[in-house]
């Protein structure tokens, strides 16, 4: 049964709960080592300042998010 939480707390708390679910725990020791090319390389990259200004303006952020009003249901 699904419960509606209205308090930042609660909010948090079930969050946290859903990004700590998908990761894993690995011990302090070193960082195991992939075998082979994961993806293949890529060649240079070149960003101009024309390419940058035309992905700028193609933007559509938000303006305003209110959280207040954010309402999660668990």
């Amino acid at each position: 049964m699904a419960s509606l939480m209205n308090n930042s707390k609660d909010k948090a708390e079930i969050l946290l709960d859903q990004f700590r679910s998908v990761f894993t725990h690995e011990g302090d020791g070193a960082v195991p080592k992939l075998e082979g090319q994961t993806c293949p390389a890529i060649d240079a990259l070149i960003i101009r300042d024309d390419g940058v200004q035309k992905l700028l303006t193609i933007l559509n952020p938000i303006r305003h998010l209110d959280l207040t009003r954010f309402q999660l249901v668990y």
